[in-house]
């Protein structure tokens, strides 16, 4: 992947992660952190204890490029079913404009 696309969407995710939810950010760390055991793909009760416990901007830097894209819609899915998609698109505008 392109790192200035990886970049724009490592940012764009963790913005908008910041507008939701602790719930929502707390099932954002468990699809996107990879279980000890590669074969089962199921967290044991501790694990998904310590995985809440993680920075979520941790667990998008740490995330496979190939997860990106679909990370991305699915924040902005989720922004847009709770009302936020407005908001997160002004502060995008907000941060560019300040970066020229």
């Amino acid at each position: 992947m392109n790192k200035t696309i990886e970049t724009f969407a490592r940012t764009e995710i963790k913005r908008g992660l910041h507008l939701l939810d602790e719930d929502c950010q707390n099932r954002f760390k468990l699809m996107y952190t990879p279980p000890a055991d590669k074969r089962d793909n199921i967290f044991t009760p501790d694990e998904v204890k310590r995985i809440k416990t993680y920075d979520v901007e941790d667990v998008v830097d740490a995330m496979r490029d190939s997860d990106l894209d679909i990370a991305l819609d699915q924040v902005e899915r989720t922004l847009e079913k709770r009302g936020l998609l407005a908001g997160f698109r002004d502060a995008i505008q907000k941060a560019e404009a300040a970066d020229e």
